[in-house]
């Protein structure tokens, strides 16, 4: 779903699309190897599916933050590993999150 609508922002047919990358942040009193757990394991099938391939391993990044942070997202040629032309970057900030909820309150004011 988020790949179908980032290359429809685009404005493009994901085909076209010559870089990609990816990032992930978790709250504060969570563990960042967490954003693994949302990165891997079924992301890039779908991605590579909207895009039509997508030889390359997807570059990303991780981090622990709280509301408002901003995310590092590298990218890469899409089906090139070393193509220096291609390597970037681009700053993504998420301006609102979902406030804790009332369990999580409970489990760390105990």
């Amino acid at each position: 779903m988020l790949s179908k609508k980032a290359v429809a922002a685009l404005g493009i047919d994901g085909a076209k699309a010559q870089s990609y990358g990816k990032a992930a942040a978790v709250g504060e009193k969570r563990r960042a190897r967490t954003c693994g757990r949302i990165l891997h394991p079924k992301m890039g099938a779908p991605v590579r599916k909207v895009l039509g391939k997508g030889a390359a391993l997807i570059p990303s990044s991780k981090k622990r933050s709280g509301p408002g942070t901003t995310l590092d997202i590298p990218l890469g040629h899409k089906d090139a590993a070393f193509v220096r032309s291609h390597f970037d970057g681009m700053e993504v900030q998420i301006n609102d999150a979902r406030a804790p909820t009332r369990s999580w309150l409970r489990r760390d004011h105990r």
